[in-house]
């Protein structure tokens, strides 16, 4: 694990804000020479280096240092609830996202899971890949219209089950529906042992082939953790021939200090609803085949508790802050910046010790149980600071039936394939170990 002044050390820091910088010079070339419109952003990890990345793209523009710099942040669009997380001088504020020419998708493939809570005979390995592959399918139907794209199974669940029926997000949903279809994407992505981005990416190889569209094989930016020297053997081979092949590019740093240590420096919060996931692939069949939801969601900002006196975005801020302090650093070299960057860096290091923030649990549960539409039971949270949210048998089946609403989605197997609605009731409240 290592102190807090080794992982947060001068290096690490500086390294990692070299990432974020490097990025702001490769970006706006990438999306120029390979045509791309979109760039999704996966993983919670990825979030400050986009943040970062953004901070550095203004001011590579504004000094003139990459060619397509200024165009790029000028033509940028985020999703409105990216928007809090950016710094008030970002420059970058509410638009009408058809009107620019790059747009920025939070996709929250996250599938940090423990299944085992709720059935110690799973194999939560399947669960995390058959997530990836959901979410895949998700994300391939923003290449679709807005009024086709509402009729697509997949992104249907995510955005009227989800978000709207169990989340109550009715703002967040249309904000999905709203985005812009994408032609082609690059995706920006955080690796340590490279699992991750091998089921993701392969899952949109199986997509490119299934649909015959090649536009949804991504170009993939990675930073990659510890040098690459966490990599998997067969990981590291995967995504090396992607270099090779110029649809990756590597970004090696010694450490990605915000990764695994706390969602406070992540600016995001993840929920996932187990018990949703593992009764749909009991349950659920799409076209004679198994339909997996991924049931979960991101939570911005003050989603993570009152947005008042909160100490985890009062944290995320000051290490955003000590971050765009680095890219200073990085861009104007030695000097008063460097002093900037090192004095904030010792400002951060006092107030994480001092408040124990990244000892802290991130969640308000009973903020997210109120938002939640059925009460929760003994929900937890993963060492990836995961939130799970377990719903007892009789609420999980109505989420089932919901799911079991949309076109050419039945419940059952085979022939035997059913409308939950018709057989279903709730009469008998048991805990979902039951």
């Amino acid at each position: 694990m290592g102190t807090l002044d080794n992982i947060f050390s001068d290096e690490n820091l500086r390294e990692y804000s070299k990432a974020c910088f490097d990025l702001a010079m490769e970006i706006p070339e990438r999306f120029h020479t390979h045509k791309l419109d979109t760039l999704v952003i996966p993983s919670r990890g990825a979030v400050p280096f986009f943040l970062g990345m953004t901070y550095g793209i203004r001011k590579i523009s504004e000094e003139g240092l990459c060619q397509h710099g200024e165009e790029f942040y000028k033509n940028l669009g985020v999703q409105e609830s990216l928007l809090p997380l950016l710094p008030k001088d970002f420059g970058i504020k509410k638009a009408n996202l058809e009107e620019k020419a790059y747009r920025v998708l939070l996709a929250p493939f996250t599938a940090d899971l423990d299944m085992s809570k709720i059935d110690s005979e799973v194999d939560t390995d399947k669960y995390t890949v058959k997530t990836r592959n959901y979410w895949a399918n998700v994300t391939a139907a923003m290449f679709l219209p807005k009024n086709q794209r509402q009729e697509d199974p997949y992104f249907k669940s995510f955005t009227d089950i989800v978000l709207r029926h169990l989340e109550k997000r009715e703002d967040t949903a249309r904000l999905y529906e709203d985005f812009p279809a994408i032609s082609r994407f690059g995706l920006m992505d955080t690796v340590i042992s490279g699992q991750a981005s091998n089921n993701i990416l392969r899952a949109f190889e199986a997509l490119a082939r299934k649909k015959d569209n090649a536009n949804l094989n991504p170009f993939a930016f990675l930073i990659v953790d510890e040098n690459g020297n966490k990599l998997k053997h067969d990981f590291k081979r995967y995504l090396m021939n992607k270099e090779a092949h110029n649809t990756a590019s590597f970004h090696r740093i010694p450490r990605i200090v915000s990764e695994d240590e706390n969602a406070s420096l992540l600016g995001v919060g993840a929920v996932v609803y187990p018990t949703v996931m593992k009764s749909s692939r009991e349950m659920l069949r799409l076209d004679d085949e198994e339909f997996f939801i991924g049931a979960g969601s991101w939570r911005l900002d003050e989603d993570l508790g009152p947005r008042k006196n909160n100490p985890h975005i009062k944290n995320f801020n000051q290490f955003m802050d000590l971050i765009y302090s680095g890219i200073d650093a990085e861009l104007y070299g030695e000097g008063k910046k460097m002093d900037e960057f090192r004095e904030k860096r010792e400002r951060f290091l006092e107030a994480v010790k001092e408040k124990n923030i990244l000892g802290n649990a991130v969640f308000d549960l009973k903020r997210i149980s109120k938002q939640t539409r059925y009460k929760p039971v003994e929900p937890y949270e993963t060492g990836s600071f995961v939130l799970h949210i377990p719903f007892n048998k009789p609420d999980t089946r109505k989420v089932i039936s919901e799911l079991g609403e949309i076109e050419n989605v039945s419940v059952g197997t085979g022939t035997g394939a059913f409308r939950l609605k018709d057989i279903l009731n709730f009469k008998h409240q048991r805990k979902y170990r039951e």
